[in-house]
This record gives C-alpha cells, sequence and structure tokens, in this order.
C-alpha cells in the first residue's frame, strides 16, 4: 500500500498550499503541513535503511517520527519498540503529549494478532488497553486547553471505534473469549470512548 509513501504526497501538498494560502479566508497551518511532509519525506528514505537493519534512531524527536512513520506502515514491532525507548528515555509524559499513545495502542493489536501463545497474545492486549486509556486521558487535557482539538479528536475516536485491529476485544461475542477481568476492563474503556466521544461532538 501506500501509507507512509511521504515523498508521493509531497507536490500535491505543496501545491495546495500554494493556491490556499494566496484566499485571505485560508486558514489551514498548511505551510506547517508541507514542512512536515518534506521532513518525513528526507527521513522515510533512512528509516526505510535503518529498519532494514534493525537499527533505532538517537534522538527522541527522531524515534518519535520514525515511530508515526511504522504506525502509518502497521509495523506493529517497531512502533511498540520505539515506544519502549521514548518511554525509557524521555517518560510517560513526552508520549502522551506526542498524542502517539493511540498508535502504541493498536500496534499492540497488530502485534497481538499475530502471537501463537494465548499468554503473549493477552499480554499485548491488555497494553493496547492501557494505551487507548493513556489516550483518552491525554485527549481530556487537550480539548479543556484547546476547544478547536475536539472535531479532529472526535473523528479520531470513530475511527478507532470501527477499526478492526480491535475487533478481538470489541463486542459481545469477542469479549466473552478474553478473561472475565479484562473483558470488564476493555467494556469499560469503550464506554468511557463512546462517553468522550459524546462530549466532543457536543462541544
Amino acid at each position: 500500500g501506500g501509507a507512509g509513501r511521504h515523498g508521493e504526497a509531497l507536490p500535491a501538498m505543496q501545491k495546495g498550499h500554494a493556491l490556499g494560502s494566496t484566499r485571505a479566508d485560508w486558514e489551514y497551518p498548511s505551510a506547517q503541513w508541507v514542512d512536515r511532509a518534506r521532513f518525513l519525506a528526507e527521513m522515510e528514505t533512512r528509516w526505510s535503511q535503518m529498519m532494514a537493519e534493525g537499527m533505532d534512531p538517537d534522538s527522541p524527536e527522531e524515534q518519535l517520527g520514525m515511530l508515526q512513520w511504522a504506525s502509518a506502515r502497521d509495523e506493529g514491532e517497531k512502533v511498540l519498540r520505539l515506544a519502549d525507548l521514548l518511554f525509557a528515555e524521555v517518560g510517560a509524559s513526552y508520549v502522551d503529549d506526542a498524542g502517539v499513545r493511540k498508535d502504541c495502542s493498536r500496534a499492540a493489536m497488530l502485534v497481538a494478532s499475530k502471537a501463537a501463545e494465548a499468554a503473549a497474545r493477552a499480554t499485548l492486549q491488555r497494553r493496547a488497553r492501557e494505551e487507548l486509556s493513556a489516550h483518552l486521558a491525554a485527549m481530556r487535557r487537550w480539548v479543556a486547553g484547546d476547544a478547536s482539538a475536539a472535531e479532529p479528536l472526535a473523528m479520531m475516536l470513530e475511527i478507532i471505534q470501527t477499526d478492526t485491529a480491535y475487533d478481538p476485544v470489541r463486542g459481545d461475542a469477542a469479549l466473552g473469549l478474553l478473561a472475565a477481568d479484562e473483558a470488564l476492563a476493555w467494556r469499560k474503556v469503550w464506554e468511557e470512548l463512546a462517553r468522550d466521544l459524546a462530549a466532543l461532538r457536543s462541544k
């Protein structure tokens, strides 16, 4: 697929910025988007090489960028390894503020789907739940500080609600296959997400 191919997206973003920014009513931070896309396009070749060699970036900023790139490519194992590096080197608050807890949660679900042993699968699903819960908590803080974040965050939650990566931990049939305490914990997270989504939509 084309996920993560920022070099291909950059010309279109540059054209959109050039056309849109001439308009008086243009409110989008398209210059920032172009700068970000250019950075990711430049880094993509480097990250592809590093991933092939099993290497990780040294700086937290580049670790974060590579994590987001790996997430777009559904490279679950790589996302979790980079997240663990960030947790160890700069702490949980940095990961919270960067908004990548949702990426870690989804990555854990992707890796869990490939786990051969039930115990490993359960551990990864628990991590996915804890990461998603942490994302919801961080999201509430962002909205409290900036009400304009409500709409994009609501859209993000709607994507999570229907993401097939979460099928093994969503719905009565799937939850019935989990340990009772874990099933209850997942039910609470899904209820929490639904409440947060309703609150965002009411803003």
